[in-house]
């Protein structure tokens, strides 16, 4: 094993290494001579499996283990060598090995530090704890009913999740009508619309009628529109929902779901909802850990750079 040491500073180190062929063919040959004993191929005994069989079948998956152990264990001794305590960022530029060449590899890392091995004790992060109800699971399976449920004509006041279909013009403050539309569909959801919107949406039913005052964006498409503040006359044609009061496994079994009964589908619906708590508490752990790397890294980063980027995010976000 040829061991050549490229490039070594604070951080980052690289390391070239070759392994001759004749190693690596005499321990790929041993562990197929070993998985002849055991593997079993259709048409021969277990054991009697020809060689050339073997190794067409076998030899890629055996040669990928061989060296996968070879770079692992010579990452491990220099590690041992140069009493490296922690490391992080492994890069393996692998070239393609051929029978009857040597085999060449590079390894990168970076070494961390013991001021940042500090820094991070510093850094104290809260677990969430998310807890999975029983409400939460038929809350979900009635949102999925819901999905095959088909709209229907509301007569009551405008809830979140209905479907409402409007008359719309935007006025001018001289008066003059900007633009119109007269068949216009919005799902009411607050992620959905403006603020202005969302709130004087609610509750209303249709033939009903409001005026909200918006400024537009000066980055909105529409030109007529863009930077400036407008009147908005909204009329309500149409109300729909999807009414869903208890649920109705026969109907979500039509859609196509492979749960043979209610009690199979709450068991599945609970594992995705693990999963998805599981994605969620990484999330915040990550949020938690960015803004106190911020807050102790703040010092390093210029007061000039700080106010710059403060007016960028205002200008370009900030309506």
């Amino acid at each position: 094993m040829n061991i050549n040491l490229i490039k070594k500073n604070y951080k980052n180190i690289e390391i070239k290494n070759v392994i001759s062929s004749k190693k690596i063919e005499k321990k790929v040959q041993k562990k197929l001579k070993k998985l002849k004993k055991t593997v079993s191929v259709q048409g021969f005994r277990q054991g009697k499996t020809p060689n050339q069989i073997i190794e067409k079948n076998f030899r890629n998956d055996v040669l990928h283990s061989v060296l996968k152990k070879f770079i692992d264990k010579h990452l491990q001794d220099i590690i041992k060598k140069k009493k490296i305590k922690k490391y992080s960022n492994v890069q393996y530029l692998i070239k393609r090995y051929k029978k009857g060449r040597d085999f060449n590899y590079t390894l990168k890392f970076k070494i961390i530090s013991n001021k940042l091995i500090k820094k991070l004790k510093l850094i104290t992060l809260k677990i969430p704890k998310i807890k999975i109800k029983k409400s939460d699971i038929l809350k979900t399976i009635l949102n999925l009913q819901k999905n095959i449920t088909n709209w229907s004509i509301k007569k009551n006041k405008i809830k979140e999740n209905d479907k409402v279909k409007i008359k719309y013009k935007i006025i001018s403050k001289d008066k003059k009508i900007v633009l119109k539309e007269n068949n216009f569909s919005i799902l009411i959801n607050k992620s959905l619309l403006f603020k202005k919107m969302y709130k004087n949406i609610l509750n209303k039913k249709i033939q009903d009628k409001f005026k909200i005052k918006k400024k537009f964006s000066k980055y909105h498409p529409e030109k007529k529109i863009s930077g400036k503040t407008m009147f908005i006359n909204i009329k309500i044609e149409n109300v729909k929902e999807k009414k869903v009061e208890k649920i109705d496994f026969k109907k979500i079994k039509n859609f196509g779901i492979k749960e043979k009964n209610l009690m199979e589908l709450e068991k599945n619906v609970y594992k995705i909802l693990k999963k998805e708590s599981q994605k969620i508490s990484r999330e915040y752990l990550k949020k938690q850990f960015i803004k106190k790397w911020i807050k102790i890294n703040i010092e390093k980063i210029p007061k000039k750079i700080i106010k710059k980027e403060k007016k960028n995010l205002y200008k370009n976000y900030l309506f």
